[in-house]
């Protein structure tokens, strides 16, 4: 997954100056997440073959695409590397999945005692 947020901050009548960040697009290489995600919640998520992550950080480079190279993002990645680059922050790497792995530093709790809870009862 690799995404592009900027920091924001609403102006509404109600809940004045409250901050945040704004999700521009997020590309991930699984379909599933992509589609519930997008369909479902509204989050801007598209699709991109991502390689293994590697603990080398360094620098963003956007490189301009024709329409014949991405005919679907060209558009998006033009305006990101058009976007100046103000600072380096610290990125962070991590992989996930379920169960989590041994050496995590989560662990997930204890099941509940007693028989799975199947079903409950009607009011």
């Amino acid at each position: 997954m690799l995404g592009v947020d900027v920091p924001c901050i609403y102006h509404g009548e109600e809940d004045e100056g409250m901050q945040g960040k704004f999700c521009l697009v997020l590309w991930e290489n699984l379909t599933d997440p992509i589609l519930t995600g997008r369909e479902l919640q509204g989050i801007p998520k598209i699709f991109a073959n991502i390689e293994d992550h590697v603990q080398t950080e360094g620098k963003v480079e956007w490189h301009r695409l024709t329409w014949e190279q991405n005919p679907t993002q060209f558009h998006i990645v033009n305006a990101l590397k058009r976007l100046p680059i103000l600072e380096y922050r610290e990125a962070t790497i991590t992989k996930g999945g379920w169960p989590p792995p041994a050496d995590s530093w989560w662990k997930p709790p204890p099941p509940p005692e007693g028989p799975p809870r199947l079903w409950r009862p009607l009011r």
